[in-house]
């Protein structure tokens, strides 16, 4: 994932985000560590998947919700 400065909304709130990944199948949560230029790999098991990425920050947090078939 890239995520690029709005410039028409002012810029970027987003000031030193903690950024948290994860995987989600029914009651498990597969938590995906981020390497240092905030990189993340699927991990080689099959399914369908949830994936859930959190921004926080001290201006908030927002959430992206997204369905993945690792085939």
């Amino acid at each position: 994932m890239e995520f690029i400065e709005n410039e028409k909304n002012g810029g970027d709130i987003w000031t030193d985000p903690k950024i948290k990944v994860a995987l989600l199948k029914d009651d498990k949560r597969i938590v995906l560590p981020l390497d240092d230029s905030g990189e993340f790999q699927f991990p080689n098991i099959k399914g369908r998947y949830v994936l859930e990425v959190e921004f926080i920050n001290l201006a908030g947090s927002a959430q992206y919700i997204a369905n993945v078939l690792i085939q």
